[in-house]
């Protein structure tokens, strides 16, 4: 059988199908997990930034405290 006959045959035609449909689960598994690691990365941002806010708030405070202010 040649290459030409095996591709027209039915068992090709559906073999090729499967195939396609695999590929197109991959496709959509590798754009979800983009979208995931952009969201992961926009979150990470967010608890850095936080945690900066948080780091100068310490460091206000123990400047305040050097300089011998007394909180309430």
């Amino acid at each position: 059988m040649s290459d030409v006959e095996l591709f027209l045959t039915d068992e090709f035609v559906s073999f090729a199908k499967k195939i396609s449909e695999v590929l197109d689960k991959k496709k959509a598994k590798e754009a979800e997990m983009k979208q995931l690691y952009s969201q992961f990365k926009d979150d990470l941002k967010e608890l850095e930034a936080e945690a900066a806010v948080l780091y100068q708030e310490w460091e206000n405070f123990k400047a305040g405290r050097s300089s011998g202010e007394v909180s309430e």
